[in-house]
């Protein structure tokens, strides 16, 4: 749009678009012209948060920023020291070490996958189950459950479950002839084991010439000994 009617020193107005204060005809000119506000504009691409979009005076262009966020990116490590039981912590502004204990301390037995929480109580020992069948609307995975020995009573068992004198948990195998009678018993230096009565020859007497016979409570089946000549 141009102004009409001008007189000015300039001998006429400028295009309104033109990037003056006001043309040059002050008075005459129906509005002042001057240069448009630039525009300024930032956007993201919401595929792609490292690519964006300026706008600049009405014209865009994309930037993918991708390769200047690669080349910022600094290290962060975690490795884990098993033979000082450590987990090294390696960031950008320091290095930090948690020690087993630390790590241990926020962590309960019920925290692992497999281990049932559920059933511990008082006096429990966790025991292995594969593809246990832990009843209704359980997926029968493998895991560690505890039990209460004094409820897994049974009125025979195969093994006897003990320890050896450096405390390490063992177990008493059956007997060689396991058709026949044995009995658990402190066998002096060859200490618990299954033992039969010894047979000899003639009943061995003590100092008094007196025997021990063995004879049974009848009341309360204890084994008891009476001296006899």
């Amino acid at each position: 749009m141009f102004c009409n009617a001008c007189s000015g020193p300039l001998g006429g107005c400028g295009h309104c678009g033109a990037c003056q204060p006001k043309c040059g005809c002050e008075n005459k000119c129906p509005k002042q012209c001057g240069c448009p506000e630039a525009i300024l504009s930032i956007e993201a691409d919401s595929t792609n948060p490292a690519r964006l979009r300026f706008n600049l005076g009405g014209r865009s262009v994309w930037y993918d920023f991708d390769s200047v966020v690669k080349a910022a990116e600094t290290c962060t490590t975690i490795i884990p020291d098993v033979v000082n039981r450590l987990l090294k912590y390696n960031a950008e502004c320091q290095n930090s070490e948690i020690t087993a204990s630390e790590l241990g301390g926020i962590f309960h037995l019920s925290d692992l996958g497999d281990v049932d929480a559920t059933t511990l109580k008082d006096n429990a020992i966790l025991v292995y189950r594969k593809d246990a069948n832990c009843g209704e609307n359980c997926d029968g995975k493998n895991g560690w459950v505890a039990i209460d020995p004094s409820e897994q009573g049974d009125t025979s068992m195969d093994y006897v479950l003990g320890a050896a004198s450096d405390g390490e948990t063992k177990s008493l195998m059956p007997p060689a002839n396991s058709s026949q009678y044995h009995y658990l018993a402190w066998a002096g230096a060859n200490k618990a084991k299954w033992s039969q009565p010894a047979v000899a020859a003639s009943a061995p007497v003590d100092s008094d010439g007196k025997k021990w016979r063995v004879y049974m409570d009848p009341t309360t089946k204890e084994l008891v000994v009476v001296k006899e000549s």
